[in-house]
Order: structure tokens, then sequence, then C-alpha cells
């Protein structure tokens, strides 16, 4: 009896993204043989993105375009991921470039082996993805970044669609520890994998100065914390 291929859908903002946006397509067909399909969440672009996505839309049938309006990647991610299939495991990607050998071709076959080996997995980030986070939110909490994760689609269905990222954290802080919170707290773990994934933070936020973004990530963590009604952070 022949067992049914788990899916694989990449949910991609686009916003002012070239090149890197062609790059990460490219590399992307290049450096798996895994069957794949690939939502692009464009917004307001005036580089040529725009034109461009729409075009892939057109020449390949596993890729689909999707245009908002500029209001943020984590928003862009939101609505890519109520467009996936309700069975479809998703990679959350910003401008990434997959580079592996020819004989790591079965990465993301390795990857799905992995959730299908241990359930208890909600998320897998690559080596040099995540983080630890301080005690302003929780001391020692090891962290999922919201780029070059692939998320069990199961999880996603237990977190929900509708605001899979919360959009109350300004500009893009926190918002990955607390999708990465809300699953733990559905029992799943974080789990690694073997591979690098080059990523170019062309997606990053940008801040007048310094202060802003500290304002910004004080902010996002005091939010945090009256969220899951944990004891204020005392400096």
């Amino acid at each position: 009896m022949e067992t049914k291929q788990d899916k694989v859908t990449f949910v991609i903002p686009a916003c002012n993204s070239m090149p890197h946006i062609q790059a990460t397509i490219y590399s992307l067909y290049q450096s798996t043989e895994y069957p794949f399909k690939i939502i692009i969440v464009e917004s307001e672009s005036t580089d040529g993105t725009k034109e461009y996505v729409d075009y892939l839309a057109i020449v390949h049938e596993n890729i689909k375009v999707i245009h908002t309006k500029k209001e943020g990647t984590v928003k862009a991610f939101n609505a890519g991921i109520r467009e996936t299939e309700k069975d479809s495991h998703v990679f959350l990607c910003h401008d990434d470039v997959f580079f592996f050998k020819w004989y790591m071709r079965d990465w993301l076959q390795r990857c799905i082996n992995i959730l299908k080996n241990d359930p208890s997995i909600g998320i897998l980030i690559p080596m040099n993805g995540g983080g630890t986070s301080g005690s302003d939110y929780i001391e020692g909490f090891i962290w999922a970044g919201s780029w070059s994760v692939l998320i069990r689609n199961d999880a996603i269905e237990k977190l929900g669609k509708e605001m899979f990222l919360d959009e109350n954290f300004g500009k893009g802080f926190g918002d990955d520890i607390d999708m990465t919170y809300r699953i733990n707290k559905f029992g799943y773990i974080l789990g690694k994998t073997e591979f690098w994934i080059d990523h170019h933070r062309l997606s990053e936020h940008r801040y007048e100065n310094n202060t802003d973004a500290e304002k910004i990530k004080k902010q996002n963590a005091e939010y945090f914390r009256k969220k899951y009604k944990l004891a204020e952070f005392k400096e």
C-alpha cells in the first residue's frame, strides 16, 4: 500500500524584496526534489517585486501569490498561513537562501522524517535559527525564530490560522517567542536540524535609532508578560 506523502507549503512575505526574493525562490527549487508549494505574500512593492512574483505564479503551477497591504511581516505570514491547506506542514521563511550540496537534496525529506518519527516536535529550526530569551520574557526559554522554521500541521491547527502569529507585537520583536511558547503549551517541543540556511535579514525592521528598537522590545516584553500573567519584569 502506497504511503501518502506529507505536504509542505513555504510561506514567504515579499515587500520590496528584489533581488533577494529571486535568490530565495531559485535556491529553493535547486535545493530539494521533495514536492512543495509556495505562497508568496506581496505587500505594495514598488521595486518590481510585485511584477516578478506575479510572473512566477504564471510559470510555476505550485506557486500562489496573494497581495496585501504593507502592514509588516507578521500580518503577511498570517495571511499566507490562512491560505495553506489543512493537512500541510508550513515552512515560514523571509529572504532565506537554501544552499546544500547535491547529496543533501533530501534535506526536506529528512525534516519530514523527523516530524514523523517524533510526534512531540512541533517546530523544526535550522542550526542557526532561534535563540534563548532573557528574564524580560522567560529566563532561558528556547524559542524558534519566525524565519526558516518548519511547523507541524496539527500544531498550526491547534493554534488556529486566523492569527497564528500574535499581531499585537510591535514591529517583529517577541512574536516568535510567543509562537513557540503557545506551541509548547500544547505539549510540543522544539527540534533542531543539521542544516544551516543563509538569511540576508532584508526583512528585518528598520528604526530611526537603537532607542526606538529598545523601546519596542520593552513594550513587547511587557505585553507578553501581561498576556500570560507572569510576574512584572524588574530591570
